[in-house]
């Protein structure tokens, strides 16, 4: 798993590596007191909470009051049994808009199933246990993917998300990180990208607080104005997309026609802004509004408002994501 690689990478670079160490109470007198479930205890300067969109931590001193927004669910099916030939596919249907159905290939060909449901849509998260017994099972491109013969390597597992950025992430000696900072996309679900911008803000805010001998609420305060402008921001600009996908699914069809007309430079700009490399901003600009602009035209002249991004062996509407056609486009 990706978070075991980063604690194992860290650890070989220094670091200590405490596992099995559930925290039951922190406390802050001189220096934070650690309580784990098992009686261990540990002192620290500073404290950051990472740990995940429940966080315990957060919300037990009150820096964090809000519960988790969103789900998403996750499986592994075996490499070999499956019919998937794509590095990355995208599915929008209709019982998960603006959330969405995944496939990612992995480098020894197992894929990861997931599936997302994101605030605005007709299923909410709290059914997404549900939904994967129901729809997603059942859905035909999913079928078509899986095939007869596929081995999941385990059975669904489901994790909350927090999207959309706390209003408070910082505090005397303190900081939230990650999930628990809810530093989540609320237009894609994703997360790792941003929480490693911030991880790497956190590092540096903390090197130069200590250096100055300095750990108070104002002086780590810069933590959370520093995420907020490196991409927080964007998360407004998200949330607006999530409720217009999910009020018009056409704009769907309309990324996915200017991905096949004008192929990988469109969709390098396009996946960049989805994944937070780059603004959100950038779809306003000219090379991408003017093809977002005319395939919208095209689609709603034609009137077709289709359910389902396009893909490379369907007409829009009918076929698979613009993700796959981004993949195989020339």
């Amino acid at each position: 798993m990706c978070d075991e690689r980063i604690a194992h990478a860290a650890k070989r670079a220094g670091a200590e590596l405490i596992e099995d160490a559930a925290v039951t109470a922190v406390r802050l007198q001189e220096n934070w007191t650690i309580r784990c479930k098992d009686g261990r205890r540990f002192s620290a300067r500073c404290l950051i909470a990472a740990d995940g969109a429940k966080s315990k931590i957060a919300r037990m001193l009150d820096v964090v009051t809000t519960g988790a927004t969103s789900a998403a669910s996750r499986q592994y099916i075996k490499g070999g049994t499956h019919n998937f030939k794509s590095d990355g596919v995208l599915l929008y249907p209709p019982y998960a808009i603006p959330g969405y159905v995944a496939f990612f290939r992995h480098s020894n060909g197992d894929i990861d199933l997931g599936c997302y449901l994101l605030p605005g849509g007709k299923v909410p998260p709290t059914k997404l246990k549900a939904l994967l017994q129901t729809e997603v099972v059942n859905d035909p491109f999913v079928r078509e993917v899986l095939g007869d013969q596929a081995e999941p390597l385990e059975p669904p597992g489901i994790s909350p998300l927090r999207l959309g950025g706390e209003r408070r992430t910082s505090g005397e000696r303190f900081l939230v990180l990650g999930d628990a900072a809810g530093q989540t996309d609320p237009l894609t679900g994703e997360g790792i990208h941003t929480a490693m911008i911030a991880a790497k803000i956190a590092a540096r805010v903390l090197h130069e607080a200590f250096a100055e001998g300095d750990l108070s609420a104002r002086r780590l305060d810069a933590y959370h104005g520093a995420w907020m402008n490196a991409f927080g921001r964007d998360f407004r600009i998200s949330a607006a997309s999530g409720r217009a996908v999910s009020r018009f699914p056409i704009l769907l069809d309309t990324a996915a026609i200017a991905a096949q007309r004008h192929g990988a430079s469109f969709m390098d700009d396009f996946g960049a802004a989805m994944t937070g490399v780059k603004p959100k901003s950038l779809f306003l600009s000219p090379r991408m509004a003017l093809p977002l602009g005319a395939a919208l035209l095209r689609l709603s002249l034609s009137r077709r408002a289709p359910h389902y991004a396009a893909g490379p062996h369907a007409e829009p509407g009918n076929g698979l994501s613009f993700a796959e056609n981004a993949l195989r486009a020339p």
